[in-house]
């Protein structure tokens, strides 16, 4: 049987195939573009210009380079003629030069975006996640309609286990296609931390042997190893990295806790910024321990300022607030973690029994999302289950409700970034 550990990674693997299948697709797409704006030019550019478009079609490297180059005698080069030759480029080998040549085309072109976000995979053919977050990131700044630039960075994100990343880009691509039910998935799940496991190790291991100065994958890859009890690896990892980085403490003082350090995890933990998501979650964990909870509660809610759906955070804050008396508070978080233990059961449910095109438990679902506040992906799950029966009139007012209902926040833009 699947647990709820699995579930991220099965939905990760879904999302790599997929990318790869766009990605695979995205030169032609961009070069069919092309040809529907092309404006014709006299009749011996026109047949150069064909001619090395067949060549490259072959691999006929020479060819295509000598037609490029007679072309370029003959008049300016286009957008067209700049991405034939980055795939020119491409095919003999010479990455950076087609990414020079795809970047280059100006802001003011109507394909500039789209040879940005080719210039982005070319770079994740690389495993050189700085620059092709950087790319796919400008080429939604030229056009934030682009979905196919939205998914990259959600494979990316997903890699490097960057969950309100994940979150904020599904929520704009929400607004801009229909999701399937493996995005759905993918997105309620990354408000779970299952992200850090041994399924994106070897992507984050390439990311720094292409990249090492990558401080994103190299963290990212020592909580993993921290997960995992390999102590020694995550140390090594975090050399060179500066103590004031407070996303490095978090990880120094899960090393000490794992040897049993206790003295050097709160040395560790009594420096650093208090409004720090990890930190505080640390700082919580440790008041508790030490019988503490009115510290405790409040570093649980400084936590939950940062990342108001932090499950762990919730359900030690309804503990420390049993104890400390306020039965009220601690019944209202309680209920809220329950919800929350609910959502999982649902998702477990699904993964186990294949269940995702039962109408009942796709409804469910967005019940549940919407009862947690977390409105776009509730529409998102009733949307699969309007797609199982059109007809349903419960399907059909829930969706209406929420579209009547004033958003929590606007789907516009990358989103939140984790202070890293």
């Amino acid at each position: 049987m699947r647990t709820a550990t699995t579930k991220g990674v099965l939905g990760m693997g879904a999302l790599r195939r997929k990318a790869r299948a766009l990605g695979g697709l995205a030169l032609l797409t961009l070069g069919s573009v092309l040809a529907a704006v092309w404006v014709e030019g006299p009749s011996d550019p026109d047949r150069l210009a064909s001619g090395a478009r067949l060549a490259v079609k072959d691999r006929q490297w020479s060819r295509a380079d000598a037609l490029l180059t007679r072309l370029a005698r003959r008049r300016p080069p286009t957008t067209d003629d700049r991405v034939l030759r980055a795939e020119l480029e491409l095919g003999r080998g010479r990455p950076d030069q087609a990414i020079s040549l795809l970047t280059a085309i100006p802001e003011t072109d109507p394909l500039a975006a789209r040879a940005r976000l080719l210039a982005g995979q070319i770079e994740k053919s690389r495993d050189r996640a700085r620059r092709m977050e950087a790319l796919f990131r400008d080429a939604l700044r030229l056009d934030p309609k682009l979905a196919l630039a939205r998914r990259e960075l959600i494979v990316l994100y997903s890699m490097q286990a960057r969950r309100a990343e994940v979150q904020a880009q599904y929520r704009a691509l929400a607004e801009l296609e229909p999701l399937n039910y493996e995005d759905v998935f993918l997105w309620t799940n990354s408000f779970e931390n299952l992200w850090i496991n041994n399924a994106i190790q070897p992507h984050l291991q390439r990311y720094l042997a292409a990249d090492p100065d990558d401080r994103i994958s190299r963290l990212a890859l020592a909580e993993v190893f921290v997960r995992y009890h390999q102590l020694e690896e995550s140390e090594a990892l975090l050399r060179g990295l500066p103590d004031s980085d407070p996303d490095v403490r978090v990880v120094r003082a899960r090393i000490a806790l794992g040897r049993l350090r206790l003295d050097e995890a709160r040395s560790i933990l009594a420096e650093g910024p208090a409004g720090h998501l990890g930190l505080a979650l640390l700082r919580g964990h440790f008041a508790v321990r030490g019988h503490d909870p009115a510290t405790a509660a409040r570093q649980f809610r400084i936590a939950l300022r940062q990342d108001p759906t932090n499950l762990e955070a919730l359900e030690e804050l309804s503990t420390v607030l049993r104890q400390l008396g306020d039965q009220q508070a601690a019944a209202s978080v309680q209920h809220q973690v329950q919800r929350w233990r609910h959502l999982r059961t649902l998702l477990q449910k699904a993964t186990t029994f294949h269940l995702r095109t039962d109408k009942t438990l796709l409804t469910q679902l967005g019940e549940t999302c919407e009862d947690l506040g977390q409105r776009p992906e509730a529409r998102a799950w009733y949307q699969l289950a309007l797609a199982q029966d059109p007809l349903d009139p419960a399907v059909q007012k829930s969706l209406y409700r929420l579209r009547d209902r004033a958003p929590a926040e606007s789907p516009v833009g990358p989103g939140r970034e984790r202070d890293r």
